[in-house]
């Protein structure tokens, strides 16, 4: 197996919001000056009106480009993600038939000599992997912290929509974006599993009745954690709540006319469900993984033990709730792609 992560470049260009700002500030003294002028049509031919129609125009100009380099950066950050997502697939992928040849009663002690050579390889490279990823997303929101807080509260709303837009925008993005950063995090508790499969390979399965309980344990109450911090009610993504939002969107899709501002509010529940969506299925990965290492790591014997067959029942029915409410999920985005297109076509412009 070839262990090369591959490179991330994580010097991005820093976005900073003081040119802006201080434009902002200009903005505001001409747009008072204007004010003051007697209303009438030769207000527009003023040389206050031709100040604070520059200044606007300096201010849109400068904001496309910061959006602009935002967006290189975002390029960029894709790019990392892409390619160190890209290797933890193919990575896991390997160890998980790595795991199952081993686990063969037929696999002779050089194969499993040989498994637990490259478990605890996959194991250190998904955690170089992870870490790589945590920094490189550090990284990118460093880059634009400052423009996610600017506010040109001074500018006219002519001259900053495009980027209150643009940055909306990016935002949502970075929210899909988001959750390839969860998928890498949860690999943590995979390689985990793959260094404690290792080290069984190498010493034999087999253990005492009581530690192999103990372990059985651990895996349900893992898999609870992952079920609760998706799944559950109490979780920001949970079901109930991402069942709301479906029916809110639904019954939006109804209306003959939307506003714009509602419009983009539905447009992020749509981003929202997709997102909630993606890390379902990565959760569920997970939850299958452990518990497939786990069981890979226990004798004959010790599954059949009643103690831990109870166990791994459990988890195997907390995966099934998993995956039925994926497939819930996985229903609510397929009708809000189809709402969206109608909210769209109903929306005033």
């Amino acid at each position: 197996m070839q262990m090369a992560a591959p490179a991330v470049n994580s010097n991005y260009a820093v976005v900073t919001s003081a040119t802006a700002s201080n434009l902002d500030n200009q903005f505001h003294a001409a747009d008072q000056a204007y004010a003051l002028l007697p209303k009438g049509p030769s207000v527009q031919r003023s040389p206050q009106a031709a100040t604070r129609r520059q200044l606007g125009g300096q201010i849109h100009t400068h904001l496309d480009q910061l959006t602009t380099q935002i967006r290189a950066n975002f390029a960029q950050h894709t790019q990392n993600m892409d390619g160190l997502a890209n290797r933890a697939k193919v990575i896991t992928a390997q160890a998980d038939q790595i795991v199952k040849g081993a686990a063969d009663p037929r696999a002779t002690p050089t194969t499993k000599s040989d498994a637990a050579r490259l478990t605890a390889q996959v194991a250190g490279e998904l955690i170089h992997i992870v870490n790589s990823a945590e920094a490189d997303s550090k990284a990118f929101f460093a880059s634009w912290n400052q423009i996610r807080a600017l506010n040109m509260i001074h500018t006219a709303d002519e001259f900053k929509d495009d980027f209150v837009s643009e940055r909306n925008g990016i935002m949502q993005d970075v929210k899909l974006d988001t959750t390839r950063l969860v998928k890498m995090r949860q690999l943590k508790q995979r390689s985990e599993a793959y260094m404690a499969l290792s080290q069984k390979l190498l010493t034999g399965s087999k253990q005492d009745v009581a530690t192999a309980r103990a372990e059985a344990v651990e895996l349900v109450k893992k898999l609870q954690e992952h079920w609760d911090n998706t799944m559950s009610d109490t979780s920001k993504i949970g079901l109930h709540g991402l069942t709301t939002n479906s029916k809110n969107l639904h019954v939006a899709a109804q209306k003959q006319q939307i506003a714009k501002v509602e419009s983009k509010t539905l447009e992020g529940i749509v981003v929202n469900l997709t997102a909630a969506l993606k890390n379902y299925k990565t959760t569920v990965k997970t939850m299958t993984a452990l518990k497939d290492t786990t069981v890979h790591g226990l004798a004959p014997e010790e599954i059949k033990d009643g103690a831990v067959a109870a166990s791994l029942m459990k988890a195997q029915t907390l995966i099934s709730e998993a995956l039925k409410a994926q497939g819930q999920v996985t229903l609510f985005v397929n009708q809000a792609q189809h709402d969206i297109v109608t909210i769209r076509a109903h929306t005033a412009h």
